[in-house]
């Protein structure tokens, strides 16, 4: 479980937070047919791979992501896990170096893994001003719906 998910209502791809009135911003179409399923926190962006072949020797596999932090002072930290829950690499994306809609990259190594089904999880921060100019900016953190895809043997 995800630290502060137990306030969330989870269905298929959405996770929601219990209490929020705000009106939600209008849905968007996503048309992302190769890439399924992915993981999603509504408004705020999500994170997805499509299914590859575990090639042998070692190589990278391609993952996106999509961020919509609520200002311009952002970061997008990813990890991957593989299907023994082992870590296996990491990613950021940061403001002002990487564009809130892109691609990233795990490399994972044959001999080292098992094929079957990966996940990234990832978590995404952004700052807005303090309440007076002398206070420190405000940290929000949200975590995405972890995604899952498969590195199959051919």
């Amino acid at each position: 479980m995800l630290p502060g998910a137990d306030d969330f209502l989870h269905c298929p791809l959405v996770a929601v937070r219990v209490g929020e009135v705000d009106e939600a911003p209008p849905r968007q179409v996503l048309h992302l047919a190769d890439v399924e399923p992915f993981g999603v926190v509504e408004g705020l962006g999500f994170v997805g791979a499509a299914d590859h072949h575990l090639r042998p020797g070692c190589h990278h596999y391609r993952y996106h992501y999509v961020a919509r932090p609520e200002s311009d002072d952002w970061i997008l930290e990813t990890w991957l896990h593989d299907p023994r829950g082992r870590a296996r690499g990491s990613g950021d994306f940061l403001t002002g170096s990487d564009p809130k809609v892109g691609r990233g990259w795990f490399g994972v190594c044959r001999s080292t893994v098992v094929a079957g089904r990966f996940t990234i999880t990832a978590r995404l921060r952004w700052y807005t001003p303090g309440t007076l100019p002398v206070d420190p900016p405000v940290e929000h953190t949200r975590w995405f719906e972890p995604a899952h895809f498969r590195l199959t043997r051919p």
